[in-house]
């Protein structure tokens, strides 16, 4: 998968740990993060988290996004290909920040 995707609205770039600020405000909303275990509570869940997609990035080419729009700003949620714990097929998952619930952000970047 490719580290950078442009669409019509958005730039999706790989995540990387230098995006970790960023993203653990995302996981760490309790209306945004709702699966797993919930909200993160610290910073370090998060960095493990994003060590985790990058080693599945090395591992299997799978590629986890920050999602920004196409003229730049704030990160306003991440998509991307997730290894499935079962063994089975990889996912395809989103999670956006609560002020984008209802925009179009997850679905014009999964396309």
């Amino acid at each position: 998968m490719r580290d950078k995707i442009e669409t019509i609205r958005l730039r999706l770039t790989a995540c990387t740990l230098n995006d970790t600020d960023e993203f653990h405000g995302l996981f760490s909303d309790p209306l945004t993060h709702t699966i797993g275990a919930g909200p993160f509570t610290s910073r370090a869940e998060t960095v493990d988290w994003l060590e985790r997609r990058l080693k599945t990035k090395q591992e299997y080419g799978f590629v986890w996004y920050g999602i920004r729009h196409r003229d730049g700003g704030p990160l306003i949620g991440g998509c991307g290909i997730l290894a499935s714990r079962t063994g089975g097929l990889p996912l395809i998952a989103w999670r956006p920040n609560r002020e984008r619930f209802g925009r179009g952000s997850s679905h014009a970047a999964a396309l």
